[in-house]
């Protein structure tokens, strides 16, 4: 219900911008019905977010779709919202799947974000050995571990993948061959399958959700299970 009172936020920004132009494109094709009071902020921070709380309050937005980084300025528009007595739902990308985001949620101001995702959540790595592996190999070197992490990985092990085919004659053309003949990818089980011969994305996903200091699995109730549909890809200009 929420859905059909929509606006979208967006930084400045051409990634930003890219990202909210294919969002107002393909969400009407789920329910989605989007207000008239999109709100661009500057993507280096804004000095108070409270006239974009009430912005979006005064237009009867009931659902934010957020694109940008978590850090600093979806939490500082979270703060103020929640300042303003303001509760929408808000929606964002796995850029914002963060353990870092859920800890700075101490106060529950958070607790409205959702992300979609088409990984398993680390939350869940013991029930799935790809994504355990993931963590050992990045933590054991020192790293971080984050989706964006992970979908680095998966695309080099794609390409680790073609180039070991190819043996010892390694070009770019044979590599770009061999990748072409993929058309079911998982990177080792990390992710729903995708299909990069087609260039296409998983058909599969689920629905995250911060609580309190922890993210936990919204959308399907089953955990660790994905929700699939042809539907869920759609064609953009």
């Amino acid at each position: 219900d929420e859905v059909t009172n929509a606006a979208v936020m967006f930084g400045n920004f051409a990634a930003t911008i890219d990202t909210k132009d294919k969002v107002l494109q393909a969400f009407p094709e789920v329910g989605w019905e989007f207000l008239d009071c999109p709100q661009e902020y500057n993507i280096q921070g804004e000095p108070d977010w409270r006239p974009f709380v009430q912005s979006l309050e005064d237009c009867g937005v009931e659902a934010v779709y957020y694109s940008g980084q978590a850090y600093p300025n979806m939490q500082n528009m979270l703060d103020a919202a929640a300042q303003e007595g303001y509760e929408p739902i808000w929606v964002t990308e796995s850029n914002s799947y963060l353990a870092s985001f859920a800890e700075w949620n101490s106060s529950g101001n958070g607790d409205n974000v959702y992300v979609r995702t088409a990984f398993t959540p680390f939350e869940q790595a013991e029930t799935n050995p790809a994504t355990q592996q993931y963590m050992d190999i990045v933590e054991g070197n020192g790293g971080d571990i984050s989706q964006l992490g992970e979908q680095a990985t998966s695309s080099f092990l794609l390409w680790a993948t073609a180039a070991r085919a190819c043996g010892a004659e390694l070009t770019r053309d044979c590599v770009m061959e061999e990748m072409s003949q993929v058309d079911s990818w998982t990177g080792g089980g990390l992710h729903a399958e995708s299909n990069p011969a087609e260039n296409m994305p998983p058909q599969c996903s689920m629905l995250l959700q911060l609580d309190g200091t922890e993210w936990v699995q919204s959308f399907p109730e089953e955990e660790g299970e994905f929700v699939c549909s042809d539907d869920y890809v759609v064609e953009l200009s």
